[in-house]
């Protein structure tokens, strides 16, 4: 599971905006434990926009045999994420969530994407397919297969006007999962099925 936010903050205060450009080429790289795994947090400021806020946090599995090398302590990057605390921003979130074939349920949005025909030698497959959604802040959704065709790779997206805080990734990931939740698992928004 991944999951990540880019945003543009809504604010014009100095001081904020000198703590992005004072790192705007930076890309910073925290390690800490989620449970037994190990998780990385990778933050970028500025580029496009001075009012530009970029974070990431993966699991370390995400990335293979390839994962970054921290470049800073969790702690030093909460610190410079604290700046921004109580700012408005308009975020685009995304997630990653990887799911057995066997978990879809029948007759949910993905297995009704499965198609497959053939005609002699010549045979065509979907091996991935992307949903816009209109009317909710879950904008998109795209899956592929993964894992040599055992399992499928989803991304969910989203767009939101929310504010910096403490619990900021937390509730990012809350809304990616229930959208996950309603639209891959056929799960009510209450619960229920």
């Amino acid at each position: 599971m991944a999951v990540g936010t880019c945003g543009i903050l809504e604010t014009d205060e100095k001081e904020v905006l000198k703590a992005i450009e004072e790192l705007k080429d930076e890309v910073l790289i925290a390690s800490y434990r989620i449970g037994k795994s190990t998780a990385f947090i990778r933050v970028l400021l500025g580029g496009s926009s001075s009012k530009h806020v970029h974070i990431d946090v993966y699991k370390k599995e995400a990335f293979g045999q390839d994962f970054p090398k921290a470049t800073h302590k969790r702690k030093d990057v909460e610190k410079i994420l604290d700046a921004f605390v109580g700012r408005k921003i308009s975020t685009f979130a995304f997630g990653r969530f990887l799911l057995p074939i066997a978990d879809l349920p029948e007759g949910g949005l993905i297995r009704s994407t499965f198609f497959g025909t053939k005609q002699g030698d010549l045979s065509i497959t979907v091996s991935g397919a992307a949903f816009s959604i209109k009317g909710a802040p879950i904008r998109g959704l795209a899956w592929q297969f993964a894992e040599k065709g055992t399992s499928v790779r989803i991304d969910v997206d989203a767009r939101v006007e929310t504010e910096i805080s403490k619990e900021y990734l937390n509730g990012q990931l809350r809304l990616l999962d229930s959208g996950f939740r309603l639209f891959v698992l056929g799960e009510s928004l209450d619960g229920a099925d």
